[in-house]
Order: C-alpha cells, then sequence, then structure tokens
C-alpha cells in the first residue's frame, strides 16, 4: 500500500511498537508525526531514521492524559 501524501501520528512511536509501526508507515511513504512524552533521544533518533527514508517528520512531546497538552 502507497501512503505517499498520507501523514500518520504514531502516539508513543519514540520505542518499542510505535517505532516499528511508525517506521513502517514512512516505508510506504506517508509523512509521520513521531510522539513522546519523556522519550526526547529516542524520538529524535527514530525521527533520524524516518527523515533517512526520504519523508518529511516532526516529533511532538506532549503528556497524553492531559487535555492541554
Amino acid at each position: 500500500m502507497n501512503l505517499k501524501g498520507k501523514v500518520a501520528l504514531v502516539t508513543g512511536s519514540a520505542k518499542r511498537v510505535g517505532r516499528v509501526i511508525a517506521l513502517a508507515l514512512a516505508r510506504r511513504g506517508a509523512s509521520v508525526v513521531v510522539h513522546f512524552n519523556t522519550s526526547s533521544a529516542e524520538a529524535e533518533k527514530t525521527a533520524g531514521e524516518i527523515k533517512a527514508l526520504g519523508v518529511e517528520v516532526m516529533t511532538v512531546k506532549a503528556e497524553l492524559t492531559k487535555e492541554a497538552e
């Protein structure tokens, strides 16, 4: 499935299962928003791997249990 032109927001995508999902979507062409709460270094590493795949990526820090974030 080609996802070029689509944007995916993957919560908890700095590491573990979320990271695998984010990378899989990027490999299919989706731009990815890498969400993290406390895993800043891991999020930047994941974002770098996604960028190397040639798709757009951004990181977003948020505590999802807080409505304001």
